[in-house]
């Protein structure tokens, strides 16, 4: 436990290491080159979306599809968890997917390339009106995923004990704004409730 106080600054991402070594989110596609931000390489963890649609209604349940562009496999055959996240980058912000089982989202694979959400962020997804849009980038956040060694999904509850590992996480949004040798010495936050691909 730390004690932090008003020399932090945050930033919006969180790292997991197993034994030193930097480990992936579970999450459809999956990202194999290690890289963020990079949606053209669907080896990065992005997939080609097409024909994102919700019908007319407040909190009507949307669909979206994912393709095969760069041989992105199907959709996996799973139950997403209460803990799933789907994103979709299609342009502004405010336009894009975001729906978070958490909040009520209820997501559901509908067919092998197809799924289907409630929008959970302020935005078009939510709105009483219809809304579309033809294309863009998409992936899935969640512990149905986990389908590779070094994944990890953060779970409320402890779903496997890990022995003999050490297991680091590091959350990038608290770091001391102390420099050691040119570099911001951070802080390492050990959290009980993880599930590690083994």
């Amino acid at each position: 436990m730390t004690d932090l106080d008003a020399n932090t600054v945050e930033t919006s991402y969180t790292q997991v290491f197993v034994n030193n070594s930097f480990k992936q989110m579970a999450r459809f596609p999956d990202n194999v080159t290690g890289k963020m931000l990079d949606p053209l390489n669907t080896q990065s963890g992005y997939a080609l979306i097409i024909n994102a649609n919700k019908p007319q209604g407040k909190n009507a349940r949307a669909t979206v599809e994912f393709t095969s562009e760069g041989d992105v496999a199907e959709i996996p055959d799973v139950t997403f968890t209460d803990e799933a996240v789907v994103r979709g980058l299609i342009g502004k912000l405010r336009n894009n997917i975001f729906s978070a089982a958490t909040d009520g989202a209820a997501i559901q694979r509908e067919s092998a390339r197809k799924l289907s959400f409630i929008g959970t962020n302020n935005g078009p997804w939510t709105s009483d009106g219809s809304y579309s849009l033809p294309e863009g980038f998409g992936y899935i956040f969640d512990l149905a995923v986990l389908d590779r060694e070094g994944e990890w999904f953060l779970k409320r509850i402890i779903t496997r004990c890990i022995i003999n590992q050490m297991v680091e996480l590091w959350t990038a949004k608290w770091l001391k704004r102390k420099r050691e040798n040119g570099v911001f010495e951070s802080i390492t936050q050990i959290i009980s409730p993880l599930k590690i691909f083994t």
